[in-house]
């Protein structure tokens, strides 16, 4: 949700691109006045990502970076983490024996659980989370939506699309929702 570009529109999107836009927005407000200052950088602190997360938000800020200069815009921006999830921890990492588990994400499996926030990260079977993370993890304060989504999914299950009956599912760590 960072930063990913939309094919079909042929543009960019994301928590960055409405950073940009909002910087955009302000200097026009101000006229002659200057936000920053010229050659400015922008640091951006994830306290907590994958290794995947720390390599593809690099990569993709370098793939927009066209699409992103103007002036005003960042002259560099930095990355940093204050931990980075080792490479091996999504549960369907090569080398990982999880297939058991695997399944079960599979077998007791709601798609109510589906929505259009969670479409944009690209799978539309979030049994191992939003955009296929398989991550094994929860933090003190939420359940993320990219663990596994035996940890946090919530609903009563019953009959889908298809004539399908769901099973219900109840979060071991219930999810705090942002999106409704």
């Amino acid at each position: 949700s960072f930063l990913r570009y939309n094919e079909e529109k042929k543009k960019w999107s994301g928590k960055l691109k409405k950073f940009k836009e909002s910087i955009v927005h302000a200097q026009a407000q101000l006229a002659e006045r200057k936000i920053f200052s010229d050659h400015w950088q922008l640091c951006i602190h994830h306290y907590i990502g994958t290794f995947a997360a720390s390599q593809s938000a690099v990569e993709r800020e370098r793939e927009a970076r066209s699409a992103f200069q103007s002036e005003g815009w960042a002259s560099e921006v930095h990355f940093s983490f204050g931990t980075i999830l080792p490479e091996n921890l999504p549960i369907n990492a090569p080398g990982n024996n999880f297939d058991d588990f695997i399944e079960l994400t599979n077998i007791y499996y709601d798609p109510a659980i589906r929505t259009k926030h969670t479409d944009v990260g690209g799978v539309t079977h979030l049994g191992l989370g939003y955009a296929g993370c398989a991550l094994p993890l929860v933090l003190d304060h939420n359940t993320p939506n990219n663990s596994v989504a035996l940890l946090w999914a919530e609903t009563e299950g019953g009959e889908r699309e298809g004539g399908v009956i769901a099973p219900p599912m109840s979060p071991l760590f219930r999810r705090r929702q942002r999106h409704v």
